[in-house]
């Protein structure tokens, strides 16, 4: 699901700024990704767009 996502989100941001998906800055979809509380992976540690409860949640293996 996750690369779905981020072709998604690829998608949405290459027709917002007129360009094609490969044109697309990589960074602008990791902060997209994150923000919608995915991990595009490239950051150790928690994710801090993600509010503390989900973390925990996720973390001890609560389904939300």
């Amino acid at each position: 699901m996750a690369m779905g996502e981020a072709a998604g989100v690829a998608a949405v941001l290459a027709l917002d700024a007129g360009v094609s998906v490969r044109n697309v800055d990589v960074g602008a979809v990791q902060r997209v990704l994150r923000s919608q509380g995915a991990d595009p992976g490239d950051q150790s540690g928690a994710n801090p767009d993600v509010p503390a409860l989900a973390r925990t949640e996720a973390e001890a293996g609560v389904a939300a």
